[in-house]
Protein backbone atom coordinates (compact mmCIF):
# COMPACT_ATOMS: atom_id res chain seq x y z
CA UNK A 1 0.00 0.00 0.00
CA UNK A 2 2.87 2.40 0.81
CA UNK A 3 4.58 1.65 -2.43
CA UNK A 4 1.49 2.21 -4.22
CA UNK A 5 0.84 5.54 -2.23
CA UNK A 6 3.73 6.59 -3.22
CA UNK A 7 3.70 6.17 -7.00
CA UNK A 8 0.64 7.90 -6.73
CA UNK A 9 2.09 10.74 -5.52
CA UNK A 10 5.24 10.82 -7.65
CA UNK A 11 2.86 10.16 -10.96
CA UNK A 12 1.10 13.72 -9.79
CA UNK A 13 4.24 15.46 -9.29
CA UNK A 14 4.96 14.19 -12.69
CA UNK A 15 1.89 15.46 -14.12
CA UNK A 16 2.36 19.08 -12.91
CA UNK A 17 5.88 18.85 -13.50
CA UNK A 18 4.57 18.42 -17.43
CA UNK A 19 1.46 20.43 -17.23
CA UNK A 20 3.66 23.24 -16.12
CA UNK A 21 4.00 26.91 -18.04
CA UNK A 22 6.63 29.01 -18.35
CA UNK A 23 5.13 32.23 -17.79
CA UNK A 24 6.42 35.91 -17.70
CA UNK A 25 4.36 38.80 -16.03
CA UNK A 26 5.21 42.34 -17.07
CA UNK A 27 4.45 45.57 -14.82
CA UNK A 28 5.93 48.85 -14.11
CA UNK A 29 6.85 48.13 -10.45
CA UNK A 30 6.50 45.92 -7.77
CA UNK A 31 6.43 46.21 -3.64
CA UNK A 32 8.11 47.80 -2.11
CA UNK A 33 9.11 50.24 -4.11
CA UNK A 34 5.94 50.47 -5.95
CA UNK A 35 2.28 49.25 -3.74
CA UNK A 36 -0.28 50.40 -5.82
CA UNK A 37 -3.31 48.28 -6.68
CA UNK A 38 -1.44 46.91 -10.13
CA UNK A 39 1.57 46.25 -8.95
CA UNK A 40 0.37 44.94 -5.50
CA UNK A 41 -2.04 42.40 -7.76
CA UNK A 42 1.01 41.48 -9.80
CA UNK A 43 3.14 39.98 -7.32
CA UNK A 44 0.39 38.34 -6.11
CA UNK A 45 -0.38 36.86 -9.34
CA UNK A 46 3.33 35.71 -9.67
CA UNK A 47 3.18 34.08 -6.16
CA UNK A 48 0.45 32.07 -6.39
CA UNK A 49 1.46 30.94 -9.89
CA UNK A 50 4.99 29.67 -8.71
CA UNK A 51 3.14 28.19 -6.13
CA UNK A 52 1.23 25.68 -8.03
CA UNK A 53 4.55 24.71 -10.24
CA UNK A 54 4.73 26.91 -12.73
CA UNK A 55 8.13 28.80 -13.97
CA UNK A 56 7.01 32.18 -13.25
CA UNK A 57 9.25 35.61 -14.51
CA UNK A 58 8.99 39.16 -13.93
CA UNK A 59 9.81 41.98 -15.84
CA UNK A 60 9.29 44.80 -13.69
CA UNK A 61 10.62 48.69 -14.23
CA UNK A 62 12.15 50.42 -11.33
CA UNK A 63 13.13 54.01 -10.96
CA UNK A 64 16.79 53.93 -9.29
CA UNK A 65 18.65 56.88 -9.52
CA UNK A 66 21.67 55.17 -8.00
CA UNK A 67 21.82 52.35 -10.95
CA UNK A 68 23.07 52.67 -14.43
CA UNK A 69 19.77 53.96 -16.64
CA UNK A 70 18.42 50.77 -18.43
CA UNK A 71 20.51 48.73 -16.99
CA UNK A 72 18.83 44.90 -15.83
CA UNK A 73 19.17 42.91 -12.29
CA UNK A 74 17.78 39.60 -11.77
CA UNK A 75 16.96 38.13 -8.18
CA UNK A 76 14.72 35.65 -6.77
CA UNK A 77 12.28 36.51 -4.45
CA UNK A 78 9.27 33.71 -3.09
CA UNK A 79 9.97 31.16 -5.86
CA UNK A 80 9.73 33.83 -8.71
CA UNK A 81 12.75 35.15 -10.73
CA UNK A 82 12.04 38.78 -11.01
CA UNK A 83 14.00 40.83 -13.73
CA UNK A 84 14.25 44.78 -12.73
CA UNK A 85 14.56 47.14 -15.50
CA UNK A 86 16.18 50.65 -14.28
CA UNK A 87 13.87 53.20 -16.15
CA UNK A 88 15.29 56.35 -14.83
CA UNK A 89 12.55 58.03 -17.17
CA UNK A 90 15.59 59.94 -19.58
CA UNK A 91 13.10 60.18 -22.40
CA UNK A 92 14.34 61.87 -25.37
CA UNK A 93 11.12 62.87 -26.52
CA UNK A 94 7.52 62.31 -25.82
CA UNK A 95 7.22 59.44 -28.08
CA UNK A 96 9.82 57.67 -25.68
CA UNK A 97 7.21 58.09 -22.99
CA UNK A 98 5.60 54.68 -24.75
CA UNK A 99 8.01 53.23 -27.44
CA UNK A 100 11.40 53.80 -26.26
CA UNK A 101 14.15 52.70 -28.68
CA UNK A 102 16.65 52.20 -25.88
CA UNK A 103 14.82 50.54 -23.63
CA UNK A 104 13.93 48.07 -26.82
CA UNK A 105 17.69 48.06 -27.53
CA UNK A 106 18.65 47.01 -23.44
CA UNK A 107 15.66 44.40 -23.58
CA UNK A 108 16.79 42.66 -26.79
CA UNK A 109 19.08 40.19 -25.42
CA UNK A 110 16.57 39.05 -22.24
CA UNK A 111 14.00 38.45 -25.19
CA UNK A 112 16.19 36.79 -27.23
CA UNK A 113 17.38 34.35 -24.49
CA UNK A 114 14.28 33.62 -23.22
CA UNK A 115 11.38 31.44 -23.66
CA UNK A 116 7.63 31.55 -22.45
CA UNK A 117 4.02 29.87 -22.97
CA UNK A 118 2.70 32.79 -22.03
CA UNK A 119 3.35 36.71 -21.00
CA UNK A 120 0.88 38.65 -19.04
CA UNK A 121 1.08 42.19 -19.64
CA UNK A 122 -0.20 44.01 -16.40
CA UNK A 123 1.36 47.28 -17.63
CA UNK A 124 3.49 48.79 -20.25
CA UNK A 125 4.13 52.26 -18.88
CA UNK A 126 8.22 52.76 -18.42
CA UNK A 127 8.47 49.27 -19.99
CA UNK A 128 7.32 50.02 -23.75
CA UNK A 129 4.78 49.26 -26.35
CA UNK A 130 6.52 47.21 -27.90
CA UNK A 131 7.19 44.26 -25.78
CA UNK A 132 4.11 42.10 -26.58
CA UNK A 133 5.03 42.05 -30.34
CA UNK A 134 8.18 40.98 -29.45
CA UNK A 135 7.08 37.47 -27.67
CA UNK A 136 5.00 36.91 -29.87
CA UNK A 137 6.99 36.88 -32.81
CA UNK A 138 8.82 34.55 -30.58
CA UNK A 139 5.83 32.09 -29.99
CA UNK A 140 4.72 33.16 -26.65
CA UNK A 141 1.13 33.91 -26.19
CA UNK A 142 0.10 37.38 -24.90
CA UNK A 143 -2.53 38.37 -22.16
CA UNK A 144 -3.20 41.38 -20.76
CA UNK A 145 -5.34 42.87 -17.80
CA UNK A 146 -6.54 46.30 -18.08
CA UNK A 147 -5.73 48.41 -14.93
CA UNK A 148 -6.92 51.88 -16.40
CA UNK A 149 -6.95 53.89 -19.25
CA UNK A 150 -3.19 53.91 -20.70
CA UNK A 151 -4.11 53.55 -24.04
CA UNK A 152 -5.98 56.55 -24.33
CA UNK A 153 -4.58 58.84 -21.48
CA UNK A 154 -0.69 59.81 -21.42
CA UNK A 155 -1.05 61.23 -18.06
CA UNK A 156 -0.66 57.92 -15.91
CA UNK A 157 -4.00 56.85 -17.55
CA UNK A 158 -5.86 58.19 -15.05
CA UNK A 159 -8.14 60.70 -17.57
CA UNK A 160 -7.59 63.30 -15.25
CA UNK A 161 -6.73 67.27 -16.45
CA UNK A 162 -4.68 69.44 -14.72
CA UNK A 163 -7.49 70.94 -12.36
CA UNK A 164 -8.28 67.91 -11.49
CA UNK A 165 -11.54 67.56 -13.45
CA UNK A 166 -12.48 64.51 -14.92
CA UNK A 167 -11.98 63.43 -19.06
CA UNK A 168 -15.05 61.93 -19.86
CA UNK A 169 -14.56 61.93 -23.90
CA UNK A 170 -11.43 61.24 -25.31
CA UNK A 171 -10.86 64.47 -27.17
CA UNK A 172 -7.52 64.65 -28.42
CA UNK A 173 -7.30 67.82 -29.65
CA UNK A 174 -7.84 68.84 -26.18
CA UNK A 175 -4.32 66.42 -25.08
CA UNK A 176 -1.95 68.60 -26.00
CA UNK A 177 -2.75 71.23 -23.33
CA UNK A 178 -3.41 68.93 -21.02
CA UNK A 179 -0.28 67.45 -21.32
CA UNK A 180 1.87 70.56 -20.82
CA UNK A 181 2.10 70.63 -17.52
CA UNK A 182 2.39 67.02 -17.41
CA UNK A 183 5.89 65.46 -15.96
CA UNK A 184 6.63 62.92 -18.20
CA UNK A 185 10.45 62.98 -17.98
CA UNK A 186 13.35 63.65 -15.46
CA UNK A 187 13.80 67.10 -14.50
CA UNK A 188 18.02 69.10 -14.37
CA UNK A 189 18.40 68.14 -11.07
CA UNK A 190 17.58 64.54 -11.29
CA UNK A 191 19.68 64.43 -14.50
CA UNK A 192 22.76 65.97 -12.88
CA UNK A 193 22.70 63.64 -9.55
CA UNK A 194 22.70 60.63 -11.71
CA UNK A 195 26.60 59.96 -11.85
CA UNK A 196 27.00 61.31 -8.58
CA UNK A 197 24.02 59.07 -7.41
CA UNK A 198 25.78 55.98 -8.37
CA UNK A 199 29.52 56.62 -8.03
CA UNK A 200 28.48 57.24 -4.23
CA UNK A 201 26.55 54.06 -4.05
CA UNK A 202 29.51 51.93 -5.65
CA UNK A 203 31.82 52.91 -3.68
CA UNK A 204 30.25 53.87 -0.25
CA UNK A 205 26.74 51.87 -0.41
CA UNK A 206 25.04 55.32 0.44
CA UNK A 207 22.20 55.97 -1.44
CA UNK A 208 21.66 59.95 -2.15
CA UNK A 209 18.33 59.02 -4.49
CA UNK A 210 16.39 60.04 -1.13
CA UNK A 211 18.26 63.45 -0.89
CA UNK A 212 17.32 63.90 -4.29
CA UNK A 213 13.57 63.55 -4.04
CA UNK A 214 13.72 65.37 -1.10
CA UNK A 215 15.59 68.16 -2.77
CA UNK A 216 12.77 68.07 -5.48
CA UNK A 217 10.27 68.11 -2.96
CA UNK A 218 11.26 71.38 -1.27
CA UNK A 219 11.25 72.82 -4.96
CA UNK A 220 7.98 71.84 -5.29
CA UNK A 221 6.95 73.61 -2.15
CA UNK A 222 8.82 76.32 -3.10
CA UNK A 223 9.04 77.36 -6.65
CA UNK A 224 11.05 80.43 -5.84
CA UNK A 225 13.96 78.93 -4.58
CA UNK A 226 16.89 78.96 -7.45
CA UNK A 227 16.59 75.77 -9.36
CA UNK A 228 20.18 76.34 -11.60
CA UNK A 229 18.11 77.23 -14.87
CA UNK A 230 16.22 79.96 -16.66
CA UNK A 231 13.17 80.27 -14.88
CA UNK A 232 9.64 81.68 -16.38
CA UNK A 233 6.60 80.24 -18.07
CA UNK A 234 6.20 79.92 -21.93
CA UNK A 235 3.56 82.65 -23.14
CA UNK A 236 0.35 82.22 -25.35
CA UNK A 237 1.77 81.40 -28.43
CA UNK A 238 4.81 79.37 -27.45
CA UNK A 239 2.40 77.18 -26.09
CA UNK A 240 -0.19 76.96 -28.51
CA UNK A 241 2.27 75.89 -31.06
CA UNK A 242 4.11 73.05 -28.39
CA UNK A 243 0.20 71.88 -27.09
CA UNK A 244 -0.85 71.06 -30.92
CA UNK A 245 2.28 69.64 -31.58
CA UNK A 246 1.81 67.15 -28.47
CA UNK A 247 -1.80 66.89 -29.82
CA UNK A 248 -0.45 65.64 -32.66
CA UNK A 249 1.71 63.42 -31.13
CA UNK A 250 -1.14 61.64 -29.32
CA UNK A 251 -2.89 61.04 -32.04
CA UNK A 252 -0.07 58.98 -32.96
CA UNK A 253 0.08 57.35 -29.79
CA UNK A 254 -3.07 56.37 -29.16
CA UNK A 255 -3.55 55.18 -33.15
CA UNK A 256 -0.36 52.73 -32.45
CA UNK A 257 -0.90 51.59 -29.22
CA UNK A 258 -5.03 50.38 -30.43
CA UNK A 259 -3.17 48.67 -33.64
CA UNK A 260 -0.24 47.13 -31.16
CA UNK A 261 -2.39 45.43 -28.68
CA UNK A 262 -4.79 44.22 -31.30
CA UNK A 263 -2.14 42.62 -33.36
CA UNK A 264 -0.46 41.07 -30.14
CA UNK A 265 -2.58 40.56 -27.29
CA UNK A 266 -4.61 37.10 -27.98
CA UNK A 267 -6.98 38.01 -24.77
CA UNK A 268 -7.48 41.06 -22.58
CA UNK A 269 -9.07 40.36 -19.19
CA UNK A 270 -11.36 43.81 -17.69
CA UNK A 271 -12.23 43.52 -13.42
CA UNK A 272 -15.02 45.90 -13.84
CA UNK A 273 -17.43 46.01 -16.68
CA UNK A 274 -16.93 49.58 -16.83
CA UNK A 275 -13.77 49.61 -17.93
CA UNK A 276 -13.99 46.67 -20.85
CA UNK A 277 -16.98 49.32 -22.20
CA UNK A 278 -14.48 52.10 -21.91
CA UNK A 279 -11.90 50.24 -24.11
CA UNK A 280 -14.15 49.15 -26.43
CA UNK A 281 -15.50 52.97 -26.86
CA UNK A 282 -12.88 54.69 -25.97
CA UNK A 283 -9.69 52.56 -26.54
CA UNK A 284 -10.55 50.77 -30.20
CA UNK A 285 -10.10 47.24 -28.52
CA UNK A 286 -11.74 44.13 -29.89
CA UNK A 287 -14.59 43.31 -27.63
CA UNK A 288 -14.69 39.64 -29.02
CA UNK A 289 -11.24 39.43 -27.42
CA UNK A 290 -11.94 40.94 -24.04
CA UNK A 291 -13.41 39.27 -20.94
CA UNK A 292 -15.47 40.78 -17.48
CA UNK A 293 -12.86 38.66 -14.97
CA UNK A 294 -13.13 40.01 -11.62
CA UNK A 295 -10.05 39.61 -9.39
CA UNK A 296 -10.65 38.12 -5.96
CA UNK A 297 -8.73 38.94 -2.71
CA UNK A 298 -7.37 37.83 0.23
CA UNK A 299 -6.59 38.77 3.60
CA UNK A 300 -4.43 38.03 6.87
CA UNK A 301 -7.09 36.61 9.30
CA UNK A 302 -8.18 39.22 12.16
CA UNK A 303 -9.83 39.09 15.31
CA UNK A 304 -13.71 40.14 14.78
CA UNK A 305 -14.70 43.21 14.85
CA UNK A 306 -15.49 44.26 18.68
CA UNK A 307 -18.45 45.87 19.16
CA UNK A 308 -18.72 49.59 19.25
CA UNK A 309 -19.64 51.05 23.06
CA UNK A 310 -22.12 53.56 23.59
CA UNK A 311 -20.86 56.84 22.79
CA UNK A 312 -17.75 55.91 21.41
CA UNK A 313 -16.58 57.74 17.95
CA UNK A 314 -17.50 56.26 14.41
CA UNK A 315 -14.34 55.62 12.73
CA UNK A 316 -14.43 57.31 9.20
CA UNK A 317 -10.78 56.06 7.34
CA UNK A 318 -9.55 56.76 3.90
CA UNK A 319 -6.59 53.92 2.88
CA UNK A 320 -4.76 54.27 -0.29
CA UNK A 321 -1.58 56.87 -1.76
CA UNK A 322 -2.68 60.40 -0.65
CA UNK A 323 -2.62 61.51 -4.06
CA UNK A 324 -5.03 64.34 -5.51
CA UNK A 325 -6.33 61.26 -8.21
CA UNK A 326 -7.51 59.62 -4.74
CA UNK A 327 -9.42 62.39 -3.73
CA UNK A 328 -8.27 62.92 -0.28
CA UNK A 329 -8.50 66.39 0.04
CA UNK A 330 -12.07 66.16 -0.97
CA UNK A 331 -12.90 63.91 2.39
CA UNK A 332 -11.00 66.31 4.60
CA UNK A 333 -12.73 69.36 3.15
CA UNK A 334 -16.21 67.70 3.81
CA UNK A 335 -14.90 66.71 7.40
CA UNK A 336 -13.92 70.59 8.13
CA UNK A 337 -17.57 71.35 6.57
CA UNK A 338 -19.33 69.39 9.06
CA UNK A 339 -20.55 71.17 12.12
CA UNK A 340 -18.35 70.79 15.52
CA UNK A 341 -20.87 68.47 17.03
CA UNK A 342 -20.93 65.86 14.05
CA UNK A 343 -17.37 65.57 14.17
CA UNK A 344 -16.99 65.29 17.58
CA UNK A 345 -18.92 61.91 17.31
CA UNK A 346 -16.52 60.58 14.34
CA UNK A 347 -12.78 60.40 14.18
CA UNK A 348 -11.30 60.23 10.74
CA UNK A 349 -8.04 57.98 9.90
CA UNK A 350 -5.96 58.39 6.53
CA UNK A 351 -3.66 55.70 5.47
CA UNK A 352 -1.26 55.26 2.99
CA UNK A 353 1.61 56.64 1.28
CA UNK A 354 2.64 60.55 1.46
CA UNK A 355 5.49 60.15 -1.54
CA UNK A 356 4.41 61.93 -4.05
CA UNK A 357 2.70 65.37 -5.08
CA UNK A 358 5.31 67.29 -2.33
CA UNK A 359 2.73 70.87 -2.55
CA UNK A 360 -0.33 68.61 -2.05
CA UNK A 361 1.11 66.50 0.91
CA UNK A 362 1.76 69.96 2.70
CA UNK A 363 -2.31 71.22 1.69
CA UNK A 364 -3.43 67.89 3.27
CA UNK A 365 -1.38 68.17 6.39
CA UNK A 366 -3.02 71.91 6.94
CA UNK A 367 -5.99 70.61 6.27
CA UNK A 368 -5.79 67.63 8.43
CA UNK A 369 -4.27 70.02 11.64
CA UNK A 370 -7.23 72.22 11.10
CA UNK A 371 -10.06 69.54 11.96
CA UNK A 372 -8.19 67.00 14.29
CA UNK A 373 -7.66 64.15 11.38
CA UNK A 374 -5.66 61.99 11.32
CA UNK A 375 -2.30 61.41 8.24
CA UNK A 376 -0.52 57.87 9.33
CA UNK A 377 1.81 55.80 6.94
CA UNK A 378 1.34 53.08 4.82
CA UNK A 379 0.49 49.86 5.56
CA UNK A 380 1.63 46.06 5.06
CA UNK A 381 -0.65 43.80 3.52
CA UNK A 382 -1.32 42.47 7.56
CA UNK A 383 -2.14 46.26 8.75
CA UNK A 384 -4.33 46.59 5.68
CA UNK A 385 -6.40 44.14 7.74
CA UNK A 386 -6.05 45.17 10.65
CA UNK A 387 -6.77 49.18 10.02
CA UNK A 388 -10.03 47.89 8.22
CA UNK A 389 -11.19 46.11 11.59
CA UNK A 390 -10.75 49.38 13.31
CA UNK A 391 -13.10 51.21 10.84
CA UNK A 392 -16.32 51.69 10.83
CA UNK A 393 -16.89 53.54 7.27
CA UNK A 394 -14.44 53.60 4.57
CA UNK A 395 -14.56 56.31 2.22
CA UNK A 396 -13.42 56.36 -1.18
CA UNK A 397 -13.71 59.94 -2.77
CA UNK A 398 -11.87 59.27 -5.91
CA UNK A 399 -11.45 61.73 -8.58
CA UNK A 400 -10.92 59.58 -11.20
CA UNK A 401 -12.68 56.60 -12.83
CA UNK A 402 -11.53 53.75 -11.18
CA UNK A 403 -11.35 50.42 -12.47
CA UNK A 404 -11.74 47.59 -9.54
CA UNK A 405 -9.82 49.25 -6.81
CA UNK A 406 -8.14 46.41 -4.35
CA UNK A 407 -8.99 49.26 -1.50
CA UNK A 408 -13.12 48.55 -2.01
CA UNK A 409 -12.32 44.82 -2.23
CA UNK A 410 -10.71 44.69 0.72
CA UNK A 411 -13.40 46.54 2.75
CA UNK A 412 -16.04 44.32 1.55
CA UNK A 413 -13.91 41.12 1.94
CA UNK A 414 -13.49 43.22 6.12
CA UNK A 415 -17.44 43.38 5.93
CA UNK A 416 -16.65 47.31 6.19
CA UNK A 417 -19.34 49.33 4.73
CA UNK A 418 -17.90 52.11 1.89
CA UNK A 419 -19.35 55.55 1.41
CA UNK A 420 -17.16 56.11 -2.20
CA UNK A 421 -17.44 58.76 -5.46
CA UNK A 422 -20.81 57.04 -7.28
CA UNK A 423 -18.79 56.51 -10.87
CA UNK A 424 -16.56 54.17 -12.64
CA UNK A 425 -15.82 51.15 -10.75
CA UNK A 426 -16.79 52.27 -7.64
CA UNK A 427 -20.52 52.43 -8.56
CA UNK A 428 -20.20 49.18 -10.12
CA UNK A 429 -18.60 47.49 -7.21
CA UNK A 430 -20.68 48.96 -4.44
CA UNK A 431 -24.33 48.53 -4.27
CA UNK A 432 -25.85 51.47 -2.34
CA UNK A 433 -27.47 50.16 0.84
CA UNK A 434 -25.97 46.65 0.61
CA UNK A 435 -22.23 47.56 0.51
CA UNK A 436 -22.43 50.96 1.74
CA UNK A 437 -23.39 54.30 -0.08
CA UNK A 438 -22.40 56.84 -3.04
CA UNK A 439 -21.95 60.52 -3.33
CA UNK A 440 -22.00 62.86 -6.41
CA UNK A 441 -18.35 62.12 -7.36
CA UNK A 442 -16.12 65.30 -6.75
CA UNK A 443 -19.19 67.23 -4.94
CA UNK A 444 -17.56 68.11 -0.90
CA UNK A 445 -21.52 69.54 -0.18
CA UNK A 446 -22.49 65.85 -1.32
CA UNK A 447 -19.82 63.74 0.80
CA UNK A 448 -20.39 66.29 3.58
CA UNK A 449 -24.00 66.03 3.94
CA UNK A 450 -23.94 61.97 3.48
CA UNK A 451 -20.95 61.65 6.64
CA UNK A 452 -23.36 64.30 8.53
CA UNK A 453 -26.34 61.33 8.10
CA UNK A 454 -23.53 58.49 9.05
CA UNK A 455 -22.00 60.47 12.47
CA UNK A 456 -26.29 61.15 13.24
CA UNK A 457 -27.02 57.43 13.01
CA UNK A 458 -29.39 58.53 10.05
CA UNK A 459 -27.19 56.17 7.59
CA UNK A 460 -26.61 53.17 10.13
CA UNK A 461 -23.11 51.58 8.89
CA UNK A 462 -24.57 48.11 11.67
CA UNK A 463 -27.65 47.85 9.49
CA UNK A 464 -25.33 46.78 6.29
CA UNK A 465 -24.04 43.43 5.03
CA UNK A 466 -21.25 44.07 2.19
CA UNK A 467 -21.26 41.14 -0.22
CA UNK A 468 -18.20 38.94 0.00
CA UNK A 469 -15.89 38.54 -3.00
CA UNK A 470 -14.68 35.58 -4.58
CA UNK A 471 -11.29 34.33 -2.97
CA UNK A 472 -8.28 35.18 -4.87
CA UNK A 473 -7.36 31.02 -5.13
CA UNK A 474 -10.47 31.60 -7.36
CA UNK A 475 -9.29 34.26 -9.38
CA UNK A 476 -6.06 32.21 -10.43
CA UNK A 477 -8.09 29.30 -10.86
CA UNK A 478 -9.94 31.02 -13.89
CA UNK A 479 -6.58 32.71 -15.21
CA UNK A 480 -4.90 29.24 -14.94
CA UNK A 481 -7.59 27.69 -17.14
CA UNK A 482 -7.04 30.63 -19.50
CA UNK A 483 -3.82 30.74 -19.50
CA UNK A 484 -3.90 26.66 -20.80
CA UNK A 485 -6.75 27.40 -23.14
CA UNK A 486 -4.41 29.90 -24.60
CA UNK A 487 -1.63 28.48 -25.32
CA UNK A 488 -3.34 25.21 -26.50
CA UNK A 489 -5.25 27.35 -29.09
CA UNK A 490 -7.99 26.52 -27.60
CA UNK A 491 -9.09 30.58 -27.23
CA UNK A 492 -9.59 31.74 -30.69
CA UNK A 493 -8.31 35.56 -31.93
Amino acid sequence: MARSCRGLRLQRAARMIAAALRILQLVHGLPPDRAGGTETYAWQLSRALAARGHEVEVLAATKDLARADLSLASVEREGVLVHSLANNLLHEDFRSTWDDPRVAAALAGFVRERDFHLVHVQHLIHLGSALPGLWKARGAQVAMTLHDYWSVCARHGQRLRPDGGLCTEVETSRCGSCLLDFAHNQGRLERRVLPLARVLKRATGLDIAPAARRAKAFLARHPSAPRGAKGGAMIGAEDAARAAALARQVVERNTALRERLGASVARFFAPSRFLLERAVVDGGLPRERIEHLPFGIDLPPVAPRAERAPGAPIVVGFLGARIRAKGPDLLLRAWAALDGEARARGELRLRGSDQSEAAYQAELRSLARATGARLEGALSRAGVAAFLAECDLLVVPSRWWENAPLVVQEARAARVPLLVAGHGGLAEFVEPGVDGWHFAPGSIEDLRAALARVLSGELDTKRLAPRPVPPFAWHVDQLEARYRDLVAGRLAR
